[in-house]
């Protein structure tokens, strides 16, 4: 994850957002995030933040920074579903771990619910509304047909026939990297051909 985000954020100075499955992990990453990469600024979301407080994140995308911001910020909350980014407030996304909601009485009664119905339970009960969270977070990142920027899914399981059959049909130029010296090089490249387009 430290890698793949100093990949991210290697191409150009902007806002990026790291997505994180729970409270829990986003706690345990942040403190080895902040030892780890320099010359960035970190903004973590916080658990059960009154409207003023998230009011002020979101105003920091648009408030001019000498160095990059990275957001951290959990899955499926306000931040990955109900902010319009446009244009350069938002120049990447990584999404760690397919989203799938926490086992729980609730979500087990769906499970056994659509077991019986369709024979698959665990598909409507936590693939597909993980999912949903992953493709509204990875939405934050283009917002309009002019915006540009990166998203990174960091999980094996999204490399899998099972969510390969899933994903949006615009999501087809989709790449496979398993390097993150690779991974850097093709996001610098990303940004380097953004700045020969706009000469």
């Amino acid at each position: 994850i430290i890698q793949t985000t100093k990949a991210l954020v290697s191409g150009k100075k902007g806002n990026y957002s790291l997505f994180f499955p729970s409270y829990a992990y986003l706690k345990k990453l942040e403190p080895l995030l902040l030892e780890e990469i320099e010359n960035v600024n970190f903004v973590s979301q916080k658990r059960n933040m009154f409207s003023f407080e998230r009011e002020d994140m979101i105003n920091l995308f648009s408030e001019e920074s000498d160095v990059s911001q990275v957001f951290l910020f959990v899955m499926g909350g306000i931040f990955g579903e109900s902010i319009d980014l446009i244009g350069d407030l938002l120049s990447g996304v990584l999404i760690v771990g397919v989203g799938l909601p926490a086992i729980a009485p609730f979500n087990n009664i769906l499970k056994s619910h659509y077991d019986m119905s369709f024979s698959n339970g665990f598909d409507y009960a936590y693939t597909y509304p993980g999912l949903n969270k992953v493709i509204q977070a990875v939405g934050r990142v283009i917002r309009t047909k002019t915006d540009r920027g990166v998203a990174i899914l960091l999980d094996d399981r999204f490399t899998t026939r099972k969510y390969l059959r899933l994903y949006p049909k615009f999501w087809s130029h989709l790449t496979v990297i398993n390097d993150s010296e690779e991974l850097t090089k093709m996001i610098e490249a990303f940004w380097s051909d953004e700045n020969e387009t706009k000469h």
